[in-house]
């Protein structure tokens, strides 16, 4: 199957595929520092981890990381950061909705 024909939650699930793969030093560093952070600072480490990992890597498989550092945290009983990953996907999802075509999208 070819790269174009491939549904968005194919395309997904391959992003995560080379997360895991390729980036997960970086998955266990991120994930180890939004778990040190406050409770009222996990969103900001969350958006710290992410633009990083933007910079570094680009945008198209960001989505990819963020969903695997849930993972991790979630895996090392981490579940209050594990929440407020969630509820930043929540909330990113809703605003990169409701800015529709000419709204600001996820990278």
């Amino acid at each position: 199957m070819t790269p174009r024909k491939r549904t968005a939650q194919q395309r997904h699930e391959h992003a995560k595929d080379f997360v895991r793969l390729n980036c997960g030093h970086e998955v266990a560093r991120a994930g180890s520092q939004i778990r040190s952070r406050r409770a009222t600072s996990l969103v900001a480490g969350i958006e710290e981890a992410r633009s990083t990992y933007v910079r570094e890597h680009g945008g198209e498989t960001a989505d990819a990381f963020l969903e695997c550092i849930e993972s991790w945290l979630l895996e090392r009983g981490s579940t209050v950061a594990a929440s407020a990953m969630q509820g930043y996907f929540r909330t990113h999802l809703a605003q990169a909705i409701d800015g529709g075509a000419g709204g600001k999208r996820r990278q």
